[in-house]
């Protein structure tokens, strides 16, 4: 049996003057990967249902 699909849409506050993370391995380079940490209370759900 097929799981369900169902959509998710969140939010979130990112702090950009914190710093961002920028890997250089081959996948990471490859996807043009960049990241910023956000922290768990900084996300909003927009649409979907929360478990």
């Amino acid at each position: 049996m097929a799981a369900a699909a169902i959509a998710v849409r969140i939010e979130t506050d990112l702090d950009f003057s914190a710093g961002t993370e920028k890997c250089n391995c081959t996948a990471c380079v490859k996807m043009r990967l960049w990241s910023v940490v956000a922290k768990p209370d900084a996300f909003r759900l927009i649409a979907g249902r929360r478990h």
